[in-house]
């Protein structure tokens, strides 16, 4: 019996910190690309930058709403709805044929993926239930949240050296169905709160 807690505990760690890593990873991995970017939609690359704004202006109007309605219908639901809408807009990245359609991709991603920032922490609330182990359990978290920032980059650069820079949004589409695989399969509600 406790080991089958402590099991499921781990699991919902591990979620945790996928989906806590997945928005600074979806930031920073295409960095590398976007000179390419620029050359293949035959526009300045400061057209190209304009991904980043719109992705953190995406990523902030949703940290508003996320957080309050889990709190109300819980977590799993909005994480599921999050990722999707990610998910979305990852493919529509992928697949831009122009320079427009890959900025509304971009802000449709940082809409979506929003609620996973909000949502990791409000998780980690839940599971945590002394100051203690929420601070040991936030602490695992932002390290592994500041190497994603590292790290991403140059995965980004590899890609672009050796692949193709589209391979980037569809390596984030692949990490979010491979979240939402781990979410449907494993993850239980941690709202116990939660409107009925």
């Amino acid at each position: 019996m406790l080991a089958n807690l402590s099991q499921k505990f781990n699991i919902i760690i591990i979620i945790i910190i996928m989906i806590a890593t997945l928005g600074q990873i979806t930031t920073d991995i295409y960095l590398p690309s976007i000179p390419s970017m620029a050359v293949e939609f035959n526009v300045p690359v400061n057209y190209v930058q304009l991904s980043l704004p719109l992705f953190t202006i995406g990523f902030s109007i949703g940290a508003l709403f996320y957080g309050p309605i889990s709190d109300c219908y819980g977590r799993k639901p909005l994480l599921i709805f999050s990722l999707c809408f990610g998910l979305l807009g990852s493919i529509l990245c992928s697949v831009a044929p122009n320079i427009h359609i890959l900025l509304c991709g971009r802000f449709i991603q940082g809409l979506g993926l929003s609620g996973t920032g909000s949502l990791s922490r409000a998780i980690t609330r839940d599971i945590a239930h002394d100051l203690v182990k929420m601070a040991k359990l936030g602490s695992v978290i932002n390290i592994l949240y500041a190497s994603a920032t590292a790290i991403a980059p140059l995965i980004g650069g590899y890609i672009e050296k050796y692949l193709f820079w589209r391979i980037n949004f569809i390596l984030i589409c692949s990490y979010i169905l491979l979240l939402l695989f781990f979410i449907y399969k494993f993850f239980a509600e941690t709202n116990q709160y939660k409107l009925t």
